[in-house]
């Protein structure tokens, strides 16, 4: 019986520059804050059982994948105006922007 286990490797963190639609600057899944985004990584498959003690693992297969940031659309004061804009949780949880209520 085999076992398929899938492991991640992070390839490159460049991020892209932004596109535009009609015009505007759209930034999609981008923090405003501190302008995280999407991370190209390869997910590996392989083989076999974690258990087998001494034996090797096979790489059977890589694909492409894509990692998003964990991104809220919260209202907050940016810049000094109240507006939506999205945001990383790691922006908010070190308080670098603050909720309006």
């Amino acid at each position: 019986m085999k076992f398929v286990k899938c492991y991640v490797i992070i390839l490159n963190s460049v991020s892209k520059p932004p596109v535009k639609q009609r015009g505007v600057i759209v930034l999609s899944k981008r923090c405003d804050v501190c302008g995280k985004g999407p991370v190209v990584a390869m997910a590996v498959k392989r083989t076999g059982s974690k258990l087998r003690s001494g034996k090797r693992r096979y790489i059977t297969g890589k694909n492409k994948r894509r990692q998003l940031p964990n991104i809220h659309k919260i209202k907050a004061e940016f810049n000094g105006i109240i507006k939506r804009i999205n945001v990383c949780t790691r922006c908010l949880t070190s308080s670098k922007v603050q909720k309006v209520v």
